[in-house]
């Protein structure tokens, strides 16, 4: 059994790489001017572990809380140190048996 590891550009094995999404799933075109530049997100969590098989979905991604605690991302200082992007929640969409694998 061969792993097919991912590298980033210095050769450095990156762990995130096939847990990386297109950002407009995320809302993030919302953020920049830069639309069309490769926006991309990274959501840790249930989301990230969970298999993928077209045929076989039982979950669903709910979609995130916006909450910028009143802070603005040109005034405030650290802000752009955590995200707006909150709580997304996974949703059954299918039974799934005890102990049944979940498929995104």
């Amino acid at each position: 059994m061969t792993a097919d590891y991912k590298f980033n550009q210095n050769h450095h094995f990156d762990p995130t790489a096939n847990y990386v999404w297109d950002g407009r799933e995320f809302g993030l075109q919302d953020e920049t001017a830069f639309v069309n530049h490769g926006l991309s997100a990274f959501a840790p969590g249930l989301d990230c572990a969970i298999n993928c098989h077209l045929g076989l979905l039982n979950v669903d991604k709910g979609p995130p809380r916006y909450e910028t605690y009143q802070l603005h991302r040109h005034q405030d200082a650290g802000v752009g140190a955590f995200t707006p992007y909150h709580n997304s929640s996974t949703i059954v969409t299918a039974h799934i048996p005890p102990g049944g694998e979940l498929f995104k």
